[in-house]
């Protein structure tokens, strides 16, 4: 079994890949950059988002690149 089919974000490399930096993930989280932000999801949809204090900016980078 190789990365892609061991991942739980199969096609989020392709989805993120021209807008995003950095796309890197594993079986716990998926981690990208999206200047200035730098942002990690982790399987239970938790996000950790770097590079603003502002609830509702992180929040709007959440459902643009992940929509929810």
């Amino acid at each position: 079994m190789n990365a892609a089919e061991n991942s739980i974000w199969p096609c989020w490399d392709k989805r993120l890949g021209p807008v995003a930096a950095d796309v890197r993930q594993n079986g716990f989280l998926l981690r990208f950059s999206v200047n200035p932000y730098e942002i990690t999801v982790f399987a239970d949809g938790r996000a950790i988002i770097k590079g603003t204090r502002e609830p509702s900016v992180a929040r709007s980078l959440y459902s643009r690149y992940l929509g929810a």
